[in-house]
């Protein structure tokens, strides 16, 4: 794993936040107490990446509102330096209004610059909390007694998913018959199979793996 975003270089890149902003535009919250009959959004993004231990971490961010709007306005655009945006010049039919931001300078006081004709984008980023459960039941639990569908994404590995794999796991034995089809589908890998092959509707409908709904 090679740790590319930290401290000393971004968390997510001028692309990554001006693609989120256009996100949670298209995704923006329903608020009785906004003019505009919306406020904000609740569409999240996820980075999954090597951390400074080595290991595959998960970090959570939203675009803030300010960079929603800019986005929206056509006030900026993301530039090649990742952790720098650019704030677009006027034109015909565009307006671009001053931008300021406010940081710490060389000798320690606090100074506002012009953003004009780049500023970092930190200034636009939200960092969110997020969590994992490690104790108690989880919901996919075939794999606790040995009964794990092939991880997708292995074939250079020599792993491959197919049909006899769903065949295996569906035909799993030992527990009562009300109980084992909810027991044998209880992989998040098998269901994400089983979704791609496009055999089963969207729509819900009878149970098809002892009373689990299609």
């Amino acid at each position: 794993m090679v740790c590319k975003r930290h401290i000393n270089s971004y968390y997510l890149s001028a692309t990554d936040v001006y693609q989120s902003s256009l996100f949670q535009n298209l995704h923006k919250s329903p608020s009785k107490w906004s003019e505009t009959g919306f406020f904000g959004s609740k569409f999240i993004t996820c980075v999954v990446t090597g951390d400074e231990a080595g290991n595959i971490a998960v970090s959570a961010y939203q675009a803030s509102n300010t960079a929603m709007a800019m986005v929206e306005a056509d006030i900026i655009t993301p530039s090649t330096d990742p952790s720098v945006m650019l704030v677009n010049e006027e034109a015909p039919g565009r307006y671009i209004p001053e931008v300021f931001y406010r940081r710490i300078n060389e000798y320690g006081a606090n100074v506002q610059e012009n953003a004009k004709p780049a500023f970092p984008v930190d200034y636009l980023l939200v960092t969110l909390t997020h969590g994992f459960r490690t104790e108690g039941d989880v919901m996919f639990s075939a794999s606790k007694e040995g009964l794990a569908f092939p991880v997708e994404n292995r074939e250079a590995m020599g792993v491959a998913q197919e049909i006899k794999d769903v065949a295996r796991q569906l035909g799993v034995s030992g527990r009562a018959a009300e109980t084992r089809g909810l027991f044998a589908v209880s992989d998040f890998h098998l269901l994400a199979y089983i979704y791609g092959l496009g055999v089963l509707s969207e729509v819900s409908g009878p149970g098809l793996f002892g009373g689990v709904s299609g």
